[in-house]
């Protein structure tokens, strides 16, 4: 059996804080939800790839409604790029295009992906500043109320390091992870092979 016969399925609820766990209704229910944020490398190398990311995010969309689970997810969208002090005319480090209460039906991340452009003009190297997106993402999305939390991040490129001068951030993966676990959010990586 070759490798693309193979199809592997992965399933994971990250153990959310007691604190950040939802209340339950008056009748003692309580309706799951999810919250799935998309950070995604929109750096000119990603160009080509954008378009397959869309896909993808249609393709998750379309699967959640097929089995009526549309209003169990909320979705976010963050988009990096690079230090804009190495290269100005990148337009921004990162940027929040949907926020987590904003997409309760998943249609709003659906016209927003569509937005997302690769920028115009290449970055200062191959590294970029991944930790800028992914610390957005879990500072500024709204997660309380979710049961479980994913952030999967979307890259051709290596993320840079915490003693990278050209991080914003100055946090390498450890950090990184710590601060996500802290919210009980799951990271997941899809690093592309460009």
């Amino acid at each position: 059996m070759c490798s693309s016969d193979l199809l592997l399925q992965v399933s994971s609820v990250p153990m959310v804080p007691e604190e950040h766990i939802p209340d339950e209704k008056p009748d003692g229910s309580h309706t799951y939800t999810a919250g799935l944020a998309f950070v995604v490398d929109s750096t000119l190398s990603m160009d080509p790839y954008i378009d397959r990311t869309r896909e993808a995010v249609k393709r998750i969309y379309d699967t959640l409604g097929s089995a009526n689970l549309l209003g169990n997810v909320n979705f976010g969208l963050v988009a990096f790029r690079d230090n804009l002090a190495a290269a100005p005319q990148l337009d921004y480090l990162a940027r929040t295009y949907v926020n987590l209460d904003q997409d309760r039906d998943g249609k709003n991340v659906l016209s927003r992906v569509k937005s997302l452009k690769a920028a115009g003009i290449s970055s200062r190297d191959f590294q970029e500043d991944a930790s800028a997106g992914v610390k957005q993402a879990i500072e500024s999305m709204h997660w309380t109320g979710h049961d479980a939390r994913y952030i999967v991040l979307v890259t051709d490129a290596g993320a840079r390091d915490a003693n990278d001068p050209l991080s914003s951030t100055g946090m390498g993966a450890a950090s990184l992870r710590q601060l996500a676990l802290d919210k009980g959010i799951a990271i997941f990586v899809l690093h592309l092979l460009t």
